[in-house]
């Protein structure tokens, strides 16, 4: 997993994109980003929310949102 991550970071920063870390919290440990809003799906809307594994911001200004799961076979 740990070689996954080396390779996704080297191929997101050779694309430009810096990787953005969440500040420390009071207790020591680092914070999440969150995500929180409306989104329609079929028509209704729906309150979602989330905590998002990696993001990185271009030099556009534009977020990448990665949320990554893992899987053992």
């Amino acid at each position: 997993m740990a070689q996954q991550l080396d390779s996704l970071k080297s191929q997101l920063l050779a694309d430009g994109i810096t990787i953005l870390t969440p500040k420390m919290g009071a207790d020591g440990k680092r914070e999440q980003f969150t995500i929180a809003g409306n989104l329609v799906i079929g028509g209704q809307e729906r309150n979602i929310a989330g905590t998002m594994d990696l993001v990185g911001i271009d030099k556009y200004g534009k977020l990448h949102i990665f949320d990554m799961k893992t899987f053992h076979v």
